[in-house]
């Protein structure tokens, strides 16, 4: 059984044209999967109903309870403060920030981490408001990493990023337990991490093996 089914999805937008149509598919931990289309077919609109932020119109979307599922979209890193509460005069930096969301964890390890995503020392103990978007999407990589998903959506998650970060990210993805799902137009990540590339186009999700 899939970790995650896309069981005859149909969708549409209230008063506009169906964007799927039957859609049909599975994800499981060994999943590796470019998804790709031309901009407006609805990639990230998929992705948001399987993460079930969109109701179908027509079939459903089923999830494993036991399933943890990691997010890396466009909002993802306008979201790093969401549910956490600081004390008294305490800054939201890198460093406080996963320190709350893992308390299991210590200071040296959260810094390693996020030194091994290449943000420099000089930023973790930043205000995460005044970091630029390729330094807070390194944030965001280094807590998916401490989250042990069993499965990663991710949409365009090279935007921000630099060519160093880029390989960091790929060489990550290749060391990954788990299964994947990316949106990129990123010819390099797909071809190093991805074994299918499915093409959303006139309402179908058609599905090529590497």
């Amino acid at each position: 059984m899939p970790m995650l089914a896309v069981d005859r999805v149909s969708f549409n937008y209230p008063n506009q044209r169906s964007l799927f149509r039957n859609v049909d598919f599975g994800l499981n931990m060994s999943s590796r999967i470019a998804l790709v289309g031309a901009n407006g077919t609805g990639k990230s609109t998929l992705l948001k109903l399987m993460l079930q932020l969109l109701d179908p119109v027509e079939g459903e979307v089923r999830q494993s309870r036991m399933c943890r599922v990691g997010v890396y979209n466009q909002h993802s890193c306008d979201q790093l403060a969401v549910g956490v509460e600081l004390a008294k005069g305490e800054k939201l930096t890198p460093v406080t920030y996963l320190m709350h969301k893992f308390p299991e964890v210590n200071y040296q390890q959260v810094r390693n981490m996020l030194g091994r995503f290449g943000l420099e020392g000089h930023h973790h103990e930043q205000e995460i408001a005044t970091l630029s978007g390729g330094q807070k999407s390194r944030v965001v990589f280094v807590e998916l990493g401490m989250q042990r998903s069993h499965l990663l959506l991710l949409d365009e998650p090279t935007n921000h990023l630099d060519l160093e970060t880029v390989d960091c990210l790929v060489k990550a993805l290749q060391e990954f337990g788990g299964g994947v799902m990316v949106i990129t137009h990123n010819m390099s990540l797909i071809n190093a991490v991805c074994d299918q590339i499915w093409v959303i186009d006139e309402t179908k999700v058609e599905r090529y093996h590497g």
